[in-house]
Formats: structure tokens, sequence, C-alpha cells
């Protein structure tokens, strides 16, 4: 959800006092934190790392592979052809005074059909039909690293990996997707040591707690670059791998986060995720101007919100929660047909 309303503000026209309150306070924590999709990233580090905690990491790997590529690529497909769907119905970009050129760059893109068969493979980036399509390319790309990196973890110690870390901080210029290497080992490293971690957290002072909730939040939010640096990228890592140790083991933030409307996002954000921003472009053009910014923004958020989460519901319901029950029964039937005598993979 936050990445649906950081798009639905940063894709307006505004003036600078509106930038100032949506970007200059507090209101910046929903509306442009920049570890909206990093979040992503430590969550699968710690989730994948859970799981092959549970693998074999012999005869359990290619059931652990087929779990993941159909828990990835079939809700990200449907969300590509829907994108390419609606991209029939966009309004050319003079048609859109109210949205600002980052936004209206993304209207004419339709992709050729030769084009958007190559990008619904493995591992597919949607170009700028889905824009946030590069992501799921970096987490298909760390699934397939992630049994190695368990393997450095469970076998010798997560420090090993500092190497991978190091090359990351540099700029890792032969292969740039491990620039995001903080965020998927600094999720397997809270889940290597969650007993200790919870111990830690539990002896602490409520005031430092909450002193931890805060610079969590702070380096979560904080700006950075449009693209960022290896040392932005490490920033906000830290930040929400300090936001999920709080969630983990604050009582009073796990709460929060087990309330039914919060429970409910988190079933249905990876559909949200990738259904939002067609939406978006489908009906922003008609609901704003270029004279009222405020109520742009307003209108945007009334509408392209229930829509999303509307949309989304039908994806998680139609396409995601099948892809998760075919990829258990796929995984299981691989362990009972081709490795009987293991007992990982479950």
């Amino acid at each position: 959800m936050l990445v649906v309303i950081t798009h639905c503000c940063g894709g307006l026209l505004r003036t600078p006092e509106m930038g100032w309150w949506l970007y200059q306070t507090p209101l910046r924590l929903i509306t442009a934190p920049s570890g909206a999709v990093q979040i992503f990233f430590v969550l699968s580090g710690w989730v994948l790392a859970a799981s092959l905690s549970r693998t074999s990491l012999g005869t359990g790997i290619v059931p652990y592979l087929v779990r993941r590529i159909l828990r990835i690529q079939p809700p990200y497909m449907f969300g590509l052809l829907l994108a390419w769907s609606l991209s029939f119905f966009y309004l050319a970009p003079e048609a859109a005074p109210g949205l600002n050129g980052w936004l209206r760059s993304f209207l004419p893109v339709h992709l050729e059909p030769s084009v958007l068969l190559r990008e619904l493979l493995v591992p597919g980036i949607a170009r700028k039909q889905v824009p946030v399509g590069w992501s799921l390319y970096v987490e298909i790309v760390f699934s397939f690293w992630m049994p190695l990196m368990w393997l450095i973890t469970k076998r010798l110690h997560w420090v090993l990996l500092l190497p991978l870390l190091v090359y990351a901080y540099t700029g890792a210029k032969d292969f740039p997707t491990l620039n995001w290497s903080f965020d998927f080992v600094f999720g397997l490293v809270l889940f290597a040591e969650r007993e200790r971690l919870a111990r830690w957290v539990n002896i602490l002072p409520g005031v430092v707690q909450i002193g931890l909730v805060l610079l969590g939040l702070a380096l979560f939010a904080a700006p950075t670059n449009l693209f960022k640096t290896p040392p932005e990228i490490l920033r906000v890592a830290i930040g929400c791998a300090l936001c999920l140790v709080a969630v983990l083991y604050i009582p009073w933030v796990r709460r929060i986060f087990e309330t039914r409307p919060l429970v409910k996002l988190g079933q249905i954000s990876y559909s949200l995720y990738l259904v939002h921003f067609p939406i978006l472009l489908l009906v922003a053009p008609h609901v704003t101007s270029a004279t009222t910014p405020w109520r742009n923004l307003l209108a945007v958020l009334i509408t392209v919100v229930p829509l999303s989460l509307l949309a989304s519901e039908f994806g998680y319901r139609l396409v995601e929660r099948p892809s998760i029950q075919l990829g258990r029964w796929c995984s299981k039937r691989l362990n009972l047909r081709y490795f009987p005598s293991s007992s990982g993979g479950a």
C-alpha cells in the first residue's frame, strides 16, 4: 500500500508547498518511504531462509525452485497481461495535464506482441509496461542464489557472506542486480539469528525499543536518489531490517501488524503491487487537471486505491492463491516421485 500511495503522490503535478508537506514532513513515511520496495526484499530473505531451513539442501532444491517460480511468475504474468490490456485505453500524454512528466512517460507504452511474449518468460522485467517488473527480476535472481547463501550460513557462518556485501557496496559493476544483496542477506541473517535477536530485544528497556522503532522508520523513509547508490541501499536496508525486527520481537508493534486489515493487506500485497500501476495510468488522467494539485491527489487516492484493492483481491483469488497451491502440489509430487527417501522439501 505504501508503494501505491508513493506512486499516486509521485506521479502528479504539485506546488512547492504541496511538495514540502508530502516529502519534508513525517507524511513522508506513507507518501515516499525509500524502503517501500526494499522491505519486500528483506522479507524475502527471511522467508526464503525459513523455507530452506526446512528443505534438504540436496534433493529439496528442485522442489524449492519450482515452488518459488510458481509463487512469483503466474501473478506476474497476470499483472503484465492486465497492464498490456489496459494500455489500449490509456490517454495520450498531452491529454493528461495533471500528471507530471514521469508518470506521463508510461502512457504511450504498449509492448509489441512478440516483446510481450518474451517478457512473459522467466525471468521477465515487463520493461515499462509494468514499471515494478524490475524488482521481480531481482526476486527471481536471488531465489536462485539463496540456496547457496543458506548453505554457507548453515554449514559455516553468515559472516562469510560479507565479501558479497563488499562487492555490492562497490557497485557490483559486472552484476548490478547484486546491489540488492544487502536486503536479502540481512533478511537471511535475521532468520539465522532469530533466537538470539529475540532474547536481545526482549531485555531492552521500553524506551530503547521505541528508539529502535523510530530509527528503523527514519532509515526506512530517508530520502535517496531515484536510482539509489550502494550506500543509500545499505542505509535503507538497515532501516528495513530494524522494522522487521520490531514487528517480530516487540509485542506492541507485532499486535499492530496482526490486526485484521493489515493481515488482509499482507495477503493480497503481491497482487496489489502488480496491478496498481496500470490502474493508476488508466484512471489518473480522467480525474486530474493542471490547476488543482491537492484535489488531484485526493481524487486519485479515492479512485485508484479502492480499484487497486478490488483488482488485487480478484488477482489473489483467481491467480495467486491457485499458483501457490500448484507450487506446493508440484513440490510434493517431485519429492515423492524422485526423492522418496528424502525428508526435506516439505
